[in-house]
């Protein structure tokens, strides 16, 4: 049971209470810290330094429900009425809701660490803008919805959808792999974004296929120029675009 209290009233510049009546045995602090001429904290000093370790407080000059953590003198945490953590920021704020925010002049960065510093992930943001590492040797980037993989990220740089092993014959590349048929789509929104528009890359039952799924053609090329093409009505030209019987170059039908 502590009890030190300078006025029985709440807003007394000094007060500690604790086991008293009507408290619950809870620790209470009082101060004026409305009109910002002192504020309450709790802190710890050495050898008589004016400047303590570490600090807890409510915010200086304000009534709001923030709680405020200081070190070497300086706010480095602050943690809002509306349930938001800043670290390095005494403003964090987010697009929609509340989360945590960390801000530094020149590097913020959250480390997530596992059974040792050799694995990790970091996330990170600077001038040329954010970053997620996977730190260590042979780390990986997963990528897991409601508890399944969904895509990663190798080591040297393949990307795997649907597969928790991308291999590919030479360098890196993108693998989709699928139980029934795996498809690479590209499409854009004026012809369409649904299940019969774009063109795609497949491979299902041991079959490989390429489809155009609009009525255009589908071109062929190499040195950034046109080598042939398949018509949406099923003519392929070679080494021409139209049906011109006085164009270079061969059709068939």
């Amino acid at each position: 049971k502590i009890h030190l209290n300078e006025s029985a009233s709440a807003n007394a510049v000094q007060r500690i209470q604790a086991g008293t009546n009507g408290y619950a045995a809870q620790l209470h602090l009082y101060g004026n810290n409305v009109g910002g001429a002192s504020y309450n904290s709790v802190a710890s000093y050495v050898n008589g330094d004016s400047t303590p370790q570490w600090e807890i407080t409510g915010p200086e000059a304000s009534a709001e429900d923030q709680m405020l953590l200081h070190t070497g003198g300086s706010e480095r945490l602050r943690i809002t009425s509306a349930g938001s953590v800043g670290i390095g920021t005494s403003s964090p704020s987010f697009s929609n809701g509340s989360g945590l925010e960390v801000a530094n002049a020149t590097t913020a960065c959250v480390r997530i660490e596992g059974n040792s510093a050799a694995h990790a992930v970091e996330i990170y943001a600077d001038s040329s803008g954010g970053t997620i590492d996977a730190r260590g040797t042979g780390a990986v980037l997963a990528f897991d919805i409601g508890g399944s993989e969904a895509a990663r990220i190798t080591n040297s740089g393949t990307v795997g959808i649907g597969t928790s092993s991308p291999t590919v014959s030479n360098g890196k590349g993108l693998v989709i792999a699928d139980a029934t048929a795996a498809r690479l789509k590209l499409c854009d929104t004026t012809t369409g974004e649904g299940a019969s528009d774009g063109v795609q890359l497949g491979h299902s039952g041991g079959i490989g296929f390429l489809f155009n799924h609009e009525n255009e053609a589908l071109q062929f090329g190499t040195n950034s120029t046109e080598r042939a093409r398949i018509l949406s009505g099923g003519q392929i030209f070679f080494g021409k675009t139209s049906e011109n019987i006085a164009d270079t170059g061969v059709e068939i039908h």
